[in-house]
């Protein structure tokens, strides 16, 4: 998939911060059960949003995107 730097640096940066691992999962399953697993998700891909919204208008400001 072709990128600007911006779309690259954005991407970096949410899958670093916002992508857990299985076994993150699996401990979240373990420890919370499956509906505290269910809202746990729901919060990551909530605030995975925000945060590249709020970037990805950074970026607008500042006359990069």
């Amino acid at each position: 998939i072709p990128m600007s730097m911006y779309q690259l640096f954005t991407s970096v940066v949410l899958i670093s911060i916002y992508f857990p691992c299985i076994a993150t999962f699996a401990m979240l399953w373990k420890e919370l059960g499956f509906k505290g697993l269910l809202k746990s998700i729901i919060i990551l891909i909530i605030s995975a949003f925000t945060f590249g919204g709020l970037l990805h208008g950074l970026w607008m400001l500042m006359g990069v995107a």
